[in-house]
């Protein structure tokens, strides 16, 4: 196996959910190049070589260069992966699978990004913006829908997608918690995500570094 190469801030909820990824997959020969993003490392010419978009994750696999951390997970799942629990090769299941990713990239994510990017551009800190909240409630609600019929959030089994859609609420739960008695199922299902040996391990170090930035930021 040619060395793996991951471009990787570990504030980034997108960059925490590769590193579930590699976890969950026992995944060793992989090089951790750190970037940046408070100092607008993603900005500079020899990031972008890498990755036109500048963000992160970037994957590298020797000539290959991946960047979206829900493809990346696909990715190393199918080509590294001793099986293919986290991302099923079944049609069905990966359809539903795919679909959550999605749902993470236009829906749950995204209106994540909006809000913190505002905050963390004010250069004083602010209150959060009820506007700019208004969609990321909408898709806390919708998935409280979602997991009425499952114990995951694409089934009945773990997969890729709760890794992408665990991270990102980790980090959106600190300017909007979900709220106990309407957001039932989510919690209990991130409460479960939670107890896996490395979930701890991976999240917590770049989550608590977001916290104290918005310590600063963010007015309570």
């Amino acid at each position: 196996m040619a060395t793996l190469k991951l471009y990787a801030a570990e504030v980034s909820p997108c960059v925490r959910s590769v590193l579930l990824t590699i976890e969950a997959l026992n995944l060793e020969n992989i090089q951790i190049v750190p970037v940046d993003l408070f100092q607008g490392e993603t900005n500079s010419s020899d990031f972008r070589k890498i990755n036109p978009i500048g963000k992160v994750p970037v994957l590298t696999d020797g000539q290959l260069t991946i960047w979206d951390s829900h493809a990346i997970n696909a990715y190393l799942v199918d080509k590294y992966g001793t099986n293919d629990n986290l991302y099923p090769k079944s049609p069905e299941k990966r359809a539903s699978i795919n679909s959550m990713n999605h749902f993470d990239t236009g829906r749950l994510f995204a209106a994540h990004d909006v809000i913190i990017k505002s905050i963390l551009s004010s250069p004083e800190p602010k209150l959060l913006d009820q506007e700019l909240a208004k969609p990321l409630a909408e898709a806390y609600d919708l998935l409280e829908t979602i997991l009425t019929t499952r114990l995951y959030v694409a089934g009945n089994q773990l997969s890729i997608a709760d890794f992408s859609i665990a991270t990102t609420l980790s980090q959106s739960q600190n300017y909007l918690p979900l709220i106990p008695g309407k957001h039932e199922r989510i919690l209990a299902w991130y409460r479960k995500m939670t107890t896996l040996p490395y979930f701890g391990k991976v999240n917590d170090n770049g989550l608590n570094k977001v916290k104290e930035v918005l310590k600063e930021k963010l007015m309570r």
